[in-house]
């Protein structure tokens, strides 16, 4: 997690002289698919709602925030 959060703290930093780096997935949708793993599900939530305003409509990050909302839903639920 502390090596995740470090390098979604670089690539946040990064500038987009040249347009943004290419990777595979967004910093912000890995580190919310493993908070959703862990069971920190209104984390997750938060990361793919940041995920979803740098890559607006991302299909993954999309299913990601709906997982996540819903996982967050049931945690209240007694």
């Amino acid at each position: 997690m502390a090596l995740l959060r470090t390098a979604i703290t670089i690539a946040d930093g990064m500038a987009y002289a040249f347009g943004p780096p290419l990777i595979d997935k967004p910093s912000h949708e890995l580190l919310g698919e493993e908070l959703l793993m862990m069971g920190r599900a209104r984390e997750a939530k938060a990361e793919f709602d940041r995920a979803l305003l740098e890559t607006p409509n991302r299909p993954l990050a999309k299913r990601g925030a709906a997982q996540a909302a819903a996982a967050a839903r049931r945690e209240k639920t007694p």
